[in-house]
């Protein structure tokens, strides 16, 4: 009997101290998990590191429509050049990206025909002033009665005849380039110049020297960016949403994620029929356009409402497996920074800041070098 009590009582305290073990254990790992949400950082290291504190911000976030498009010019600020008639590429002093001013010498081409349009030229010129004075003379007999009347209708036929001849010889050697303000039978050329109708730079270039080109063959094409703009397109479900002079953001993905503002300028009321897509033309500031080229995809969003909203910097979020943290300073002192790592949820972002559900406070949060902390504690 005796050695019965003693088992039992042995068994009672054995499962005491286990017990109390279990739950001196349990103490320890959940002290240790809520030691492990607290971060020291060090002086030295806070500033060796350019750390930087900040608290919560009232930013704009706005619901946007996402979309793409490209970097454009307005059909007057790109223009395709042609040679009026055809001819052989004598020169050309270009090549691709030079910028040219209007008026200046794009292409000088020869043809043998430009020859016999100058003779004729001064040949009706010469004979417009015989004809011009017959007509005075004739009309003036016809006035006075002297001079039939079919012998002054000859004469103004032949007048006017010769002067519509000489109008229309003048235009089409001014088309191909060739002045007839100082053209005379010395300076009768083969060649003419083919020059720049606007200024720009020159984003075509299609000829060799030596080669022959018709009125129909593109020679160059001239861009003028001084006035560029986004071409984009939005679908159909999108399309009632889009204002004129709504702002929106624009980035180009081959380089980087730099956002750009824009305007919504003009929305097309036409609907692609393939696309189901709707044009919307935005501007860009001008302050801007050198940093662009023309045809550059892009990637935007249109800010369709606006709201204000408590937000930190983007820099001061970190995702790690699809939770989001920040660091939270809870103590600071000569030597060191605690923070508190502390997790959050992420309503919506722009490209500088992120908007988390958190009550106003006037607490510091870590919001450079938050990242490179929380990915080394993982």
């Amino acid at each position: 009997m005796k050695q019965y009590i003693s088992l039992t009582a042995l068994f009672i305290c054995i499962t005491f101290l286990t017990a109390c073990n279990s739950s001196t254990g349990e103490s320890t790992s959940e002290d240790t998990s809520e030691e492990s949400t607290e971060i020291v950082v060090t002086k030295a290291q806070f500033d060796y590191n350019q750390m930087e504190l900040g608290k919560l911000e009232m930013q704009s976030f706005a619901t946007t429509v996402q979309t793409t498009g490209t970097i454009d010019v307005p059909p007057q600020n790109k223009v395709i050049v042609n040679a009026k008639m055809g001819g052989f590429v004598q020169s050309t002093p270009l090549l691709l990206g030079n910028y040219v001013e209007k008026g200046a010498t794009l292409v000088i081409i020869e043809n043998p025909e430009f020859i016999k349009i100058q003779q004729q030229y001064l040949e009706h010129k010469q004979q417009l002033s015989y004809l011009e004075s017959e007509y005075n003379r004739q009309k003036t007999l016809n006035t006075e009665q002297i001079s039939s009347e079919k012998n002054f209708l000859k004469a103004e036929s032949d007048y006017k005849s010769t002067l519509a001849t000489v109008k229309g010889l003048e235009k089409t050697l001014g088309l191909i380039g060739i002045s007839t303000a100082s053209l005379t039978e010395d300076n009768i050329s083969s060649s003419a110049r083919i020059t720049a109708p606007i200024s720009g730079t020159i984003s075509a270039l299609n000829i060799t020297t030596g080669s022959y080109v018709s009125a129909t063959d593109p020679i160059l094409e001239i861009t003028n960016s001084d006035h560029m703009h986004l071409e984009l397109e939005v679908f159909e479900k999108d399309a009632l949403k889009i204002k004129k002079g709504q702002h929106l953001s624009f980035t180009i993905p081959e380089s980087g994620n730099t956002a750009f503002p824009a305007e919504v300028h003009l929305v097309s009321n036409t609907i692609d029929a393939n696309k189901r897509t709707v044009r919307v033309h935005a501007h860009i500031n001008d302050s801007l356009h050198q940093l662009f080229a023309v045809g550059m995809y892009v990637n935007a969003q249109i800010h369709i409402v606006e709201k204000e909203a408590l937000a930190l910097p983007a820099s001061a979020v970190t995702e790690v497996n699809d939770h989001y943290y920040v660091l939270e300073l809870i103590n600071k002192n000569e030597d060191q920074f605690t923070f508190k790592k502390t997790e959050v949820k992420v309503i919506e972002s722009n490209a500088t800041y992120t908007f988390i559900q958190l009550e106003q406070n006037e607490n510091q949060y870590l919001i450079d070098g938050a990242y490179s902390i929380i990915k080394d504690k993982e």
